[in-house]
């Protein structure tokens, strides 16, 4: 179990600075990497604790303490987004602004109006 989780970080380490680092073609999809498997990892600690641990689910509590309903509200609020992005690419429900074509920029510099 040990090695996994430690594989597993280090995946997440490798995909946030091959991100930053790499160019942003190849660094968007490392970030959608990244994301997913922060899906994945409160996915996994939601169904450990609904699943594998007895302990009951309750409304109030300690919000340092693994319980349920920590794994619920973590999974809702970090986990869900991240599968958004990982599937989309965006966390906004707007599809991505066009970017302008290169006619249209040749146009536009042709016309006569100045460039800011």
């Amino acid at each position: 179990m040990r090695i996994i989780l430690v594989s597993g970080m280090e995946f997440m380490c490798v995909a946030l600075l091959a991100g930053f680092w790499l160019p942003a073609r190849v660094g968007r999809w490392a970030f959608r990497a990244l994301t997913g498997s922060i899906f994945l990892a409160y996915g996994a600690y939601l169904l450990h604790e609904l699943a594998l641990t007895d302990k009951p689910f309750r409304i109030a509590g300690s919000p340092s303490e693994a319980s349920p309903r920590n794994a619920l509200l973590g999974f809702i609020v970090i986990g869900l987004p991240c599968l958004w992005f990982t599937l989309f690419g965006r966390f906004t429900l707007r599809p991505p602004p066009t970017e302008p074509e290169i006619d249209e920029l040749d146009d536009d510099a042709t016309s006569g109006s100045p460039v800011r």
